[in-house]
């Protein structure tokens, strides 16, 4: 019998990838291929959307996150996420509903990783036609 311990306090996560057969554990192997190399932040989608969309991002330490949505002209309309990840990806979801149609944008803040990206919510009918 064998115990992992992870710390989710560090700065990184150290995964392990552990071979067992029959009785034994045959080998321990240090892997880190399961966690993003670099911050990313990913355009949302669908794009437009109407009402909810999906926005992703990657993590690749541990770290205090903030995704929040602002109007044209800067104010904050949402906070989507305001908390302590592990490193990973991840996908949230916004639901603007009580939204006004238009452009919004949307910031992800992790340690000193800023990035953001426009979103456009279309609540019109036969907006394609």
């Amino acid at each position: 019998m064998f115990a992992v311990t992870i710390d989710q306090k560090t700065d990184s996560t150290v995964w392990f990838g552990i071979d067992a057969y029959g009785n034994g554990v045959t080998s321990v192997a240090e892997t880190d291929q399961h966690l993003p190399k670099k911050y990313a932040l990913s355009q949302n989608y669908p794009n437009p959307f109407n009402p909810s969309t999906i926005i992703s991002f990657d993590l690749p330490v541990n770290s205090f996150v903030s995704l929040k949505v602002f109007d044209l002209i800067g104010r904050e309309v949402a906070l989507i996420v305001s908390e302590e990840l592990s490193a990973g990806s991840y996908s949230r979801t916004w639901n603007a509903a009580s939204m006004s149609n238009g452009v919004y944008f949307y910031r992800l803040q992790a340690r000193q990783h800023p990035a953001g990206k426009p979103v456009h919510l279309s609540k019109l009918k036969n907006w394609f036609c």
